[in-house]
């Protein structure tokens, strides 16, 4: 869970919106509520690292 709280003298519908972008936005939340396959390639010295 994600709690954000703002204070702002913007209206309401303008805080909505912006936080309905944001949340669009942020990986983190996207990565965790989608997750998808990660593998990662190391090398060293344009070598594969094992």
């Amino acid at each position: 869970m994600i709690e954000l709280s703002v204070v702002s003298p913007a209206a309401p519908a303008n805080v909505r919106k912006l936080v309905t972008h944001a949340e669009r936005g942020c990986h983190a939340a996207q990565s965790l509520g989608h997750p998808i396959p990660v593998h990662l390639n190391a090398s060293l010295n344009q070598q594969p690292l094992r």
